[in-house]
């Protein structure tokens, strides 16, 4: 949508999801907003006042009927294995491109963990149907948990897929 001659994303309060505030809170709070404790306090606190806000107004959204307060302390339970995945395969994408091997084709795209088996996961990305089986390192596969969400860049060496870059981790999380 334009507003004042820049583009602008906008979407109806019915579109809001428990993962858009699963990312948010999990993903991109520690990392972009904040440098203490107390911000993200104060930040939790406008998320909270934003929807009882809504809910007083009675303007339906996405969330209604979800207890906010109670996902937001399920997220931030969450927080401290995401951020250590995120780092781990941040690591591994460091080692990979150390030496990097011969990619044939490469994936960006945030993917759900739909299966583990192993030191194995299989991702089903957002934009790409096909199922990746990719190897974890050792350090990695207590921490992966089913339906997380893993935002990625996977190269295809043509026996196997390596992980490129590593962005955020963040649970999947329903209503």
């Amino acid at each position: 949508e334009e507003q004042g001659g820049a583009p602008r994303l906008t979407a109806s309060p019915d579109d809001i999801e428990p993962s858009h505030l699963s990312h948010f809170i999990v993903a991109y709070l520690p990392f972009n907003s904040v440098t203490e404790k107390a911000e993200i306090n104060h930040v939790l606190f406008e998320i909270y006042s934003f929807f009882d806000w809504l809910n007083k107004k009675n303007i339906p959204h996405g969330l209604a009927g979800t207890n906010i307060s109670q996902l937001v302390k399920q997220l931030c339970t969450k927080q401290e294995r995401c951020l250590k995945l995120s780092q781990l395969l941040d690591n591994e994408s460091g080692r990979i491109l150390k030496d990097p091997p011969e990619i044939q084709n490469t994936l960006n795209d945030t993917f759900s963990v739909e299966k583990i088996e192993g030191s194995f996961v299989s991702l089903k990305g957002r934009r790409h149907d096909d199922i990746v089986r990719l190897r974890l390192p050792p350090d990695a596969l207590p921490l992966i948990k089913l339906n997380d969400c893993l935002d990625l860049i996977l190269g295809d060496t043509s026996e196997k897929w390596v992980v490129l870059e590593a962005g955020q981790v963040y649970p999947q999380v329903g209503k």
